[in-house]
């Protein structure tokens, strides 16, 4: 038994840990426990399940219960009626356990469960109003799944409002921390990629986190990488950031084994699993030394874990041993610090492998605030060993409070405020003082929102549209505006949307607006899109400006009011510039109005453009003309500029000479084509010198320059190329009448497009 003094952290008062260790710091002296109920399995040195139990004390000190994830034990050592549960927690992974800050009652158990190859992080309930006070899990939340591909390590720090924590885990290179607020947990993380390389993947999820006790540091070891990193831990935005990395060590296996930092948060020690236990001098962040041994003499111990106490030494674990070591004054650089081997030794248990969880402290050493939104009546708390009667607080604007260890204080318009606190004893002499800076954050208020009829079917409502009218005098450089389907999401700021399509119906949607910087200082209230029929706005959504003209938009007949986005309440606007318009309109429905709107795109109407033209010839009278236009719009088409059609395609005409007429239908702009030639030719010529049908030719090949024409005897050998100029072939070779028969040719386009046909010469 040893005498221990007490530093307000009576969280962490009793301790089970290792094969049926426990200790406990109540009574004034650190003193064994034998009670210790939970059997952990221990195969080729290893605990199979997670690194630590989770003990819950209360702020007092008294023990509640305590688990290792599966097996729920109360103060009197018997298992919680729903437990254990049919889940094991990953082997040497880290488990925390946090208040729910909406229920006194209740507890958060987050641990990392194996499901086949994967590791997800899972949360069950406890309920200490259970089983007449004994407490109990929540059957219907065992294990509720958080995230998957997790990896070994989490910690817990307290939220800058005081009253909410934040649950951090890594998984693959990214840190994930979750919020737990009086709405729940959160299932959104917000997402760290610092320090670690998703490269590294698997590699990244083995070692152990630690929060300083000021909740601005995490440290991490990393074992399959051989690294100490050091983050700063934004307690308002859940963010972390990579400050520091010591060298890969070189030992292996595993080396590094343990983290925790000192009371004062600026001194952090690490154990490694060989060569004893560094320390880390973090009283200037942009410049952290290299570390130094406090162990230079291992004496052949194989170092464990580490846990800093209520009394404020830091504990040290020592693989197959029945002793604890402890460093005795953590806040001292060097040995200084006073780390001793063994300082207690057990009475029962053994196979010192880990060190327990704990919760959060209730009431932290120092100044610790709740409550730090506008409006909000904030409380400040100052916890410490000193014993005063009176505490004299200065709240940083000029208000001074005499009065007792937490006080009460409503802040009137937001601010950085530094508090200070001066303690005095019975005789007015001073014992200590203290002091903090406290950012007291704007909260918004919503103004009431008017609820939406709509009858305008298949059209999304795009919110973005109502943030101006919802934030109102609201500045948004400070807040922000987010929509949800249910009350319940926008508690939890989880599954915002950004659009709806409304059917017939009603739909309502919460409005919540947040301060960016915090978040926890938001306000909510809805309003409901109701959708009692769809009626149609007939009128283009696309329209066109012609040059140097103006164009009409004009709304149809039949609706109570109109209104335009340039702010005309008429039926008709005259518009000369591109863009959208956006039309609302109101429908007189008897007992109500509805309204609907629509969006006309206006862009500048381009002279059209003729793409190709694609020509079917060689026959008499079934040739056609297809017209292809570069960009899609209203045309109609002529091949006599005077009747024009819709279609863009000319059928069943005769061999002639063309050309195509392009009409843009909107502006009235023309274009045409060159001049088009169909060709054709005769199924049998006679040259016979009679004077009809002497010679064969192309119908119009004088007028398609560039053609090439030939003519082969039925065996393909050459017998004739053709001038598409002259007059035809006159039936010879060489000079030589060829016989009766039929003869094949080919004719070759300047466009590439090749024909091939056959005729007779008869003789």
């Amino acid at each position: 038994m040893i005498p221990i003094k007490s530093l307000g952290q009576a969280e962490r008062n009793n301790w089970y840990f290792g094969a049926l260790a426990g200790v406990s710091f109540n009574g004034g002296s650190l003193t064994s426990l034998n009670d210790n109920g939970i059997l952990r399995p221990i195969a080729f040195g290893q605990i199979q399940g997670p690194d630590n139990i989770a003990v819950v004390n209360d702020p007092a000190g008294n023990l509640l219960f305590y688990t290792e994830g599966r097996v729920f034990k109360n103060r009197l050592q018997q298992n919680m009626p729903s437990t254990p549960t049919d889940e094991y927690a990953f082997r040497e992974s880290q488990q925390v356990v946090t208040r729910n800050p909406g229920n006194p009652d209740q507890y958060y158990l987050f641990v990392i469960i194996q499901d086949g190859l994967m590791m997800r992080l899972s949360y069950t309930i406890v309920d200490m109003s259970l089983d007449n006070g004994l407490g109990d899990i929540l059957l219907e939340s065992a294990h509720t799944i958080v995230l998957n591909n997790v990896g070994q390590q989490m910690t817990t720090a307290q939220h800058a409002n005081g009253r909410d924590i934040w649950v951090i885990c890594q998984g693959n290179g990214t840190f994930n921390s979750f919020l737990v607020s009086p709405g729940g947990v959160s299932t959104v993380a917000i997402r760290s990629q610092t320090g670690l390389s998703p490269v590294d993947g698997n590699f990244n999820n083995f070692g152990a986190i630690e929060t300083s006790p000021n909740n601005q540091l995490i440290a991490g070891i990393f074992s399959d990488l051989g690294k100490v990193l050091l983050f700063e831990f934004d307690n308002l935005t859940g963010q972390l950031n990579s400050i520091y990395e010591d060298e890969p060590a070189i030992a292996s296996p595993l080396p590094f084994t343990g983290v925790e930092f000192s009371i004062n948060s600026e001194v952090l020690y690490v154990t490694h699993n060989t060569a004893g236990i560094r320390q880390y001098d973090l009283s200037d962040l942009s410049q952290i030394p290299s570390f130094v041994s406090i162990t230079p003499q291992t004496g052949g111990l194989a170092f464990s874990h580490l846990k800093r106490g209520p009394d404020g030494k830091i504990y040290v674990s020592n693989r197959g041993t029945s002793f604890l070591g402890a460093i005795n004054d953590p806040n001292t650089l060097g040995i200084g610090c006073d780390y001793q081997t063994n300082v207690f030794n057990f009475s029962s248990g053994a196979h010192l492998l880990d060190l327990p969880t704990f919760l959060l402290p209730d009431r932290p050493e120092g100044i610790s605030f709740l409550n730090i939104c506008l409006g909000e009546s904030t409380q400040l708390r100052f916890g410490t060993d000193f014993f005063s009667t009176n505490y004299e607080w200065d709240l940083g604007n000029g208000t001074t409070i005499m009065g007792s260890d937490t006080i009460n204080y409503t802040y009137p318009v937001p601010g950085r405020y530094t508090v200070t606190v001066q303690g005095r004893d019975q005789f007015g002499s001073p014992t200590f003082s203290d002091s903090k800076e406290v950012i007291i954050y704007d909260s918004p208020v919503i103004a009431p929102i008017d609820d939406i009829y709509n009858c305008l079917e298949d059209t999304a409502f795009f919110f973005i549209f109502m943030e101006d009218e919802i934030l109102g005098v609201l500045d948004p450089n400070v807040f922000q505006v987010s929509y949800y389907l249910n009350e319940e999401d926008a508690l939890v700021r989880d599954n915002n949307v950004i659009e709806y399509t409304p059917g017939i119906g009603s739909q309502t949607v919460w409005v919540r607006i947040d301060n960016k910087l915090n978040f926890q200082c938001f306000d909510i209230t809805s309003f409901d899109i109701i959708t009692p029929e769809f009626f149609t706005i007939d009128i283009d959504t696309e329209q066109f400006l012609c040059d140097n003209s103006d164009l009409s938009l004009r709304a149809p007949d039949g609706f109570l009011s109109y209104e335009w986005n340039t702010g005309s309440t008429d039926q008709e606007i005259i518009i000369n510039a591109t863009g959208d318009y956006r039309l609302t309109v109101v429908k007189d429905l008897g007992n109500f109005t509805c309204e609907a709107f629509i969006v006309i795109d206006v862009s500048l109407a381009s002279l059209p453009v003729i793409e190709m033209i694609n020509i079917t010839d060689w026959s008499a009278n079934s040739n056609s003309i297809e017209v292809i236009m570069e960009e899609a719009g209203v045309y109609e088409y002529s091949l006599d500029n005077r009747i024009f059609q819709s279609s863009n395609i000319f059928s069943d005409l005769p061999i002639d000479d063309y050309q195509v007429f392009v009409k843009d239908v909107e502006c009235g702009e023309l274009v045409f084509s060159e001049e088009l030639f169909l060709l054709y030719y005769d199924k049998f010529f006679t040259p016979n010198s009679d004077g009809f049908n002497d010679y064969w030719q192309i119908f119009n090949s004088k007028r398609e320059t560039g053609l090439r024409i030939r003519i082969y005897d039925r065996y393909g050998k050459l017998i004739a190329i053709i001038d598409p100029q002259g007059i035809g072939w006159d039936g010879t070779y060489n000079g030589v009448d060829v016989p009766s028969s039929d003869y094949w040719f080919r004719v070759e386009r300047p466009s590439g497009k090749t024909y091939n046909g056959h005729f007779t010469l008869k003789r």
